[in-house]
């Protein structure tokens, strides 16, 4: 199974990241490659909160139903698939002082055989990037006072 992983830190409160992580309004502004984050019911914080996602992966373009399935405030927030490109995800966050170490690592499924192998040795380079860029933004944003909502 492809995955990425990567960890910076950011000159901010823990909690200041995390809110501006869990207001889903914020994640066009950092993700890259995200196209689309959109509600995908009433609820869009927290636990159980669904979103609609388009994603641009290498030279294809995948779409998600994912859903909220850990939400800690200050301590992690992640999601699974429910419909569409099977990828699931976390941020982690840990409290330096005034400042917040954060670690986003995101993982998907292919399919099978030889077909799935090829595509994955083509993918996992860009979400390996896409994970740096996204942390990389993520700081920009958050350091040059990005709020929540």
């Amino acid at each position: 199974m492809p995955s990425a992983r990567a960890t910076t830190v950011i000159d901010a409160p823990v909690d200041t990241v995390f809110a501006f992580v869990d207001d889903w309004t914020n994640a066009p502004k950092y993700t890259q490659d995200l196209l689309t984050w959109e509600p995908a019911g009433a609820k869009t914080q927290g636990l159980g909160s669904t979103f609609h996602a388009t994603m641009k992966m290498g030279p294809t373009t995948q779409e998600s139903t994912l859903e909220i399935t850990r939400h800690e405030p200050g301590v992690v927030l992640g999601w699974e698939p429910r419909a569409g490109f099977s990828q699931r995800g976390a941020y982690t966050f840990a409290a330096q002082g005034q400042r917040t170490e954060v670690t986003f690592e995101i993982e998907f499924d292919l399919p099978g055989g030889l077909a799935g192998r090829l595509l994955g040795k083509t993918l996992e380079p860009a979400a390996k990037m896409n994970v740096t860029k996204t942390l990389k933004n993520l700081k920009a944003q958050v350091e040059a006072g990005g709020t929540g909502g």
